[in-house]
């Protein structure tokens, strides 16, 4: 059963609640913390996006071994 019909439609929702929700957290946070603070806060939740997707691909590639291995 594929789940891109419902991916599909989730997707601008959660998209467009970030683009919403975005500049009032990161104003907030300006006004607290000063712009300097910013960029530090932006590379750690990128790095940490990054290291989410990694594990996506190794959990992608052992689940395809598997079929393999199964078929």
């Amino acid at each position: 059963m594929s789940h891109r019909g419902r991916f599909n439609s989730i997707l601008p929702l959660i998209r467009g609640s970030g683009h919403a929700l975005s500049p009032l957290i990161m104003g907030v946070f300006i006004e607290m913390h000063g712009v300097r603070m910013v960029w530090p806060i932006i590379f750690i939740l990128s790095l940490c996006a990054a290291a989410l997707m990694y594990s996506l691909y190794l959990f992608e590639q052992s689940r395809e071994k598997r079929n393999v291995v199964l078929d």
